[in-house]
């Protein structure tokens, strides 16, 4: 198999393997494990307890959003790769989403994280998904901003219910927290600081994959083949790719294995072998190019 063919494959194979997981995780309402669930309501007094159920039932709903999102870009990447023209920087910009998606969606339903934790993160989601439409609504007519400005206004009060409070800077919902406890959930927490901590171990990616950069006219310059007419497509940037998508996908699999506490060793040695697979027909065939140059 050609590199791009085995990149295809690894791409093709971590989104079946979410997509079966995913089900697991967002078919049902009982998404939780039992324990999980009663760990998060026994930290909220019963009359709060409908809101909380809620507000988790919104960060699983959201993550599934998120999710949804990331496989249909890494479907873009694989339909990419399978045609006969390649694109230089496209998969590079389309697997920015999919690091994206993946490590917001791995935050909301983090099995690390205090189930009352959990309960926070949705309501802060919900709250940052209703201030992103009024921030959209003022491009709209009034009745557009009246119906987003009411709906934000009804769910601001159902936290309030619920016993949560939230915090503003600037006029802008920022911050989502219970009065007797230290602990707060940022509406919007910070996507780069969660792609260092769960894409680590290609801690470049990231930056690479931003479509800005991608659009600087030294990188393009930098792309052009050295008779200056056409652009190269660089097997480097296809191998990145693959291996992105599928290690990002792996947070939110890995992570509903954890919580349906389902054991995940075959599917680890799986996505290892592929990627290791992968790696070493790339070492090998820059080998083979070093080698041809050197001649």
């Amino acid at each position: 198999m050609s590199i791009m063919e085995m990149s295809r494959s690894l791409i093709s194979w971590s989104i079946l393997r979410c997509e079966e997981v995913s089900k697991k995780l967002f078919e049902n309402v009982d998404y939780l494990n039992p324990a999980i669930l009663r760990t998060a309501m026994s930290s909220f007094p019963k009359r709060q307890r409908y809101y909380i159920k809620r507000y988790l039932h919104n960060t699983f709903t959201v993550a599934s959003l998120l999710q949804n999102s990331a496989i249909d870009h890494a479907r873009a990447i694989e339909h990419l790769l399978s045609g006969s023209a390649v694109t230089v920087w496209a998969p590079l910009s389309l697997t920015r989403v999919v690091i994206e998606s993946s490590v917001r969606a791995r935050y909301l339903i983090d099995p690390e994280a205090p189930a009352a934790e959990i309960v926070l993160r949705g309501a802060a989601a919900l709250l940052d998904g209703l201030q992103e439409q009024k921030s959209l609504s003022s491009q709209f007519d009034v009745s557009v901003q009246a119906t987003v400005s009411v709906a934000l206004e009804k769910v601001e009060k159902d936290i309030a219910r619920a016993g949560l409070r939230v915090e503003r800077f600037n006029g802008k919902l920022k911050y989502v927290y219970w009065p007797n406890a230290g602990r707060k959930e940022p509406c919007k927490p910070s996507v780069t600081d969660l792609a260092k901590k769960w894409i680590s171990h290609s801690p470049g990616i990231y930056g690479i994959t931003s479509g800005a950069v991608h659009g600087g006219y030294w990188l393009s310059g930098a792309s052009i083949s050295p008779d200056g007419s056409t652009f190269r497509s660089d097997p480097e940037n296809i191998v990145l790719c693959a291996l992105a998508v599928a290690f990002s996908l792996r947070l939110v699999v890995l992570a509903v294995h954890e919580i349906h506490c389902v054991d995940a060793d075959e599917y680890r040695i799986s996505i290892d072998c592929k990627a290791k697979e992968l790696l070493d027909h790339f070492i090998q065939w820059k080998e083979y190019m070093k080698s041809g140059s050197a001649h």
